[in-house]
């Protein structure tokens, strides 16, 4: 064991300066095969262009870090991210909008969704053009207004507690009165102006809510009735209102001119009726005036053409040597060369012109009796 422990020891003092040698040859090696300081700084400030967004001082070797991309801003690219974001706020801002309109629905006055509710009703209106539609959206949100109470008379009645609810029970009150004083005026002013059907679907109305509330009178505490008793007078003006404009559509005055709350106010003096309209001329018909004939064809006929189907030869009637007219279909004249018959003479009879005929056709068969000379036109010259 000994002698193994000698023969380490020797090898190793040979080795060790051996290997000195070595470290100091390549130590050597090293300054001269290197590069020298001008390649390092330009090898480093050609790493240092690829990344410039790696700031480094002194010479002290660190690795060169990823260039940053949130440097480099695109127009384009920032304008669409802000739009999709926008567009995607939008949305986000519709959808809860959207589910606060359903679920403010069933709201009653005190609720957080009540306001929601009551927001919802007034941009309704605001989007409803007309007279009448508004009137009738004014009357739906009043009836509105009575579910509301009685379903907060029966959530009162079964919990027993009516004291923490009052002001509740007066706020829809109040905007029942508004949105009724709202329908009527417009309703009445609709009558007067060619509707006066909307006069009983007032009046309908009118009486509908009144028995509705007033069922629910008493089971209301006395605060509350008593300002249920305001909104049933109202009711009742509404009706005696309806009524007497009414009752007054078929007199000369109407209204007396003047308005209130509810519109127009019926007029106070006695009804005189309008004079009837049935349509039916007043003016004294003229006397029977015989028409004379006139220069145009009547309707349904047509003149001859006599170009078409010329006259013959023989229609203009030629004095003959014994003073008698040789001519085809004409009666004889007593004077040469005459046409006409003379109505002066014993048993002439004047012969009638007959202007209006058919146009004759191809296959018509002749007249009886030719075309009285004055209107037959004369014959067209032969050509050359």
């Amino acid at each position: 064991m000994s002698h193994h422990t000698v023969s380490d020891h020797a090898l190793s003092d040979h080795t060790v300066p051996r290997e000195l040698l070595v470290v100091a040859a390549l130590r050597q090696v090293a300054g001269t095969v290197g590069p020298d300081p001008v390649e390092r700084e330009r090898m480093r400030r050609r790493v240092m262009a690829e990344f410039p967004s790696v700031v480094h001082e002194g010479n002290s070797p660190v690795l060169p870090l990823r260039a940053s991309r949130r440097r480099r801003w695109v127009p384009g690219q920032a304008r669409g991210r802000l739009m999709v974001a926008a567009a995607a706020g939008l949305c986000l801002l519709m959808s809860l909008s959207g589910m606060s309109f359903l679920l403010s629905r069933d709201a009653l006055p005190g609720d957080a969704l009540y306001t929601v509710k009551r927001s919802a009703e007034s941009a309704e209106l605001g989007l409803t053009f007309g007279d009448q539609p508004k009137a009738l959206k004014h009357l739906e949100f009043a009836g509105d207004r009575v579910s509301e109470i009685e379903i907060m008379a029966n959530q009162a009645d079964a919990a027993g507690n009516w004291s923490a609810g009052q002001g509740k029970f007066l706020r829809a009150l109040d905007d029942f009165d508004s949105d009724a004083t709202a329908g009527a005026r417009l309703l009445t002013g609709l009558a007067l102006g060619g509707h006066p059907a909307s006069l009983s679907e007032l009046r309908s109305w009118a009486d509908q809510q009144k028995s509705r509330l007033t069922a629910l009178r008493a089971a209301l505490p006395l605060p509350i009735s008593a300002r249920l008793d305001s909104t049933l007078g109202l009711l009742d003006r509404v009706v005696a209102r309806a009524s007497a404009l009414s009752g007054r559509s078929n007199c000369v005055t109407i209204t007396s001119g003047t308005r209130d709350d509810l519109g127009l106010v019926p007029a106070r003096d006695a009804c005189k009726p309008s004079a009837p309209v049935d349509g039916t001329s007043s003016a004294v018909p003229s006397p029977d005036v015989t028409a004379a004939p006139s220069a145009s064809p009547p309707s349904g006929i047509m003149l001859p053409n006599l170009l078409l189907r010329p006259p013959p030869a023989n229609s203009v009637p030629v004095p003959a040597e014994n003073g008698s007219s040789r001519h085809s279909g004409l009666p004889a004249t007593g004077t040469p060369g005459g046409v006409l018959s003379n109505p002066s003479q014993s048993g002439a009879q004047p012969l009638r012109p007959q202007p209006w005929r058919p146009l004759p056709g191809h296959d018509s068969p002749q007249p009886a009796a030719p075309l009285p000379p004055w209107i037959l036109q004369p014959r067209l010259l032969p050509p050359g």
